[in-house]
């Protein structure tokens, strides 16, 4: 956590997206960094003024399989960003190649009802299913982990995905 804060502390992002975090990890960081926040299930997404959020939707993904205390969080958040309607979106999908189909094709619909900006951010191996052909853009370096960053339409946002196990 401290190396995550330290990043953050030096980057100075304006939204934040952290996976694998637990709620008082999260309470901290808000109030560390002075920033507005939202948890679902291990996911946490951080604003700072730039943004004014109207409306959270914490969701979970589809559950994949008996194991129901183990479904994994949806941040999706509404937004204005520099007098624009955006959404912001949070989640970290399932390792396993069959719970990651039904999480992604959840996320998907999520997104493709949304036609404004977005940014969202995933904890998500390699996968062929992507988010280009909903309007996205990969930002950050592809291939180099597993925490992925997809902007459709804003310009001059500075945000970070990250583990809080970094």
């Amino acid at each position: 956590m401290r190396a995550l804060a330290a990043s953050v502390a030096e980057e100075r992002p304006g939204l934040v997206a952290v996976c694998e975090i637990e709620p008082g990890e999260a309470l901290a960081f808000a109030t560390r960094f002075a920033m507005q926040w939202a948890y679902r299930g291990h996911q946490a997404l951080f604003w700072n003024d730039a943004f004014r959020v109207t409306r959270v939707r914490d969701l979970y993904l589809p559950a994949a399989g008996p194991l129901p205390f183990e479904r994994r969080g949806f941040l999706y958040a509404e937004a204005q960003f520099a007098n624009r309607t955006c959404v912001l979106a949070a989640t970290h999908f399932s390792e396993e190649r069959r719970a990651r189909i039904a999480e992604l094709r959840f996320a998907r619909s999520l997104l493709r009802e949304s036609a404004c900006d977005a940014i969202f951010c995933a904890h998500l191996r390699e996968t062929r299913i992507a988010f280009g052909d909903l309007g996205f853009r990969e930002e950050g370096a592809p291939g180099q982990s597993a925490e992925h960053a997809y902007v459709r339409g804003l310009q001059h946002v500075r945000f970070t995905v990250k583990r809080a196990s970094l």
